[in-house]
């Protein structure tokens, strides 16, 4: 009878000769357990049971939740609400001034209105008026820069008698009325209508006493004024029919409507910048145009030809200002 195999010695506590190898994830579990199993039980409560895990100090929850929040303000770019003594602090604080409406100029004739000193509110009420009844004219009022520029000149000639040929609603009368040493402003309007609207403000007005109204062509204002032979205008604004422009201005200087050393502004010479095409090369090579846009250029071509004959003329020194759509400064000389 064969004698039962003899079991293997048992190896020692050190010996690892043999034994399979422990995995680097099986050898954490081992760690961790081991770990587990020295630590002491939690303590039993009344009851006998495992009393639960201790509540994290609200002091350090509070400090927790703050420091979440901040990040969170942090990324959105504002600010959190402040508490305790900062929120004190801020609730007697006096409030922020409100951010001002941005008024950003679009324009460098913009820009220039906005640093120079405002129309009277008269004159807004007038422009107001103005786009109510003439909704597709309003652009044939002066602008409150040159209104401005108006008023400054008659100022610096030193008061006197002003003449207006183109009334419209009378906005530029009344700029040239504005300085108190302008004894008279006669101004002529050829629209029934317009001088209506004219006439209503004028009684508004303190400086409106001395505006004269005569409605009806401007060449017979013209004559009617020569025929009274009254003392000679001083300045002289002229913003009406573009096409006669050369007509009025030859007739004041042949005549003697006007003072010696006396000023004529003549509106309008640039005419939406279309002399540009006036211009022989431009003329040229011009296409056929819409009827409203022929329209517009031959009023250009006849400024154009303005243009060159007050520059031209002997009797007079001219300057061209591209302030709104042109203001030439006419100066007799002789």
């Amino acid at each position: 009878m064969a004698s039962p195999p003899s079991s293997p010695p048992p190896a020692s506590s050190g010996e690892k000769r043999g034994a399979p190898r422990m995995s680097k994830a099986e050898r954490k579990r081992a760690r961790k357990a081991g770990r587990e199993a020295k630590a002491p039980p939690p303590p039993a409560d009344d009851a006998g049971a495992a009393a639960p895990p201790a509540a994290e100090p609200a002091e350090k929850k509070k400090k927790k939740k703050k420091n979440k929040a901040m990040s969170r303000h942090a990324a959105y770019g504002d600010k959190p609400a402040p508490e305790g003594a900062d929120a004190a602090a801020a609730a007697a604080a006096p409030p922020p001034p409100a951010p001002s409406a941005p008024s950003a100029p679009s324009s460098l004739e913009q820009y220039a209105s906005l640093h120079s000193s405002p129309e009277p509110p008269l004159l807004s009420s007038l422009r107001s008026a103005t786009a109510a009844a003439f909704p597709h004219a309003q652009h044939m009022l002066s602008g409150s820069l040159q209104g401005r520029l108006l008023r400054a000149l008659a100022g610096l000639k030193g008061g006197g008698r002003a003449l207006e040929i183109g009334t419209f609603t009378g906005y530029a009368s009344l700029c040239l009325a504005e300085d108190r040493r302008v004894r008279e402003v006669v101004t002529c309007e050829i629209d029934g209508e317009a001088a209506g609207v004219a006439r209503e403000h004028f009684g508004r007005a303190e400086a409106g006493k001395k505006i004269r109204l005569e409605v009806g062509p401007a060449m017979d204002t013209l004559r009617k004024l020569e025929a009274e032979g009254g003392e000679p205008f001083d300045i002289v604004f002229i913003d009406a029919d573009k096409r006669g422009y050369r007509g009025y201005v030859e007739a004041l200087l042949s005549g003697s409507l006007l003072a010696p050393d006396a000023l004529l502004l003549a509106d309008n010479v640039l005419f939406k910048g279309l002399v540009l095409n006036s211009l022989p090369a431009a003329k040229a090579g011009r296409k056929k145009l819409s009827y409203w846009a022929a329209r517009h250029q031959d009023i250009a071509d006849d400024l154009h030809g303005f243009n060159e004959w007050v520059n031209e003329d002997p009797r007079v020194e001219a300057t061209l200002v591209p302030l709104r759509d042109g203001i030439t400064i006419i100066r007799r000389v002789s």
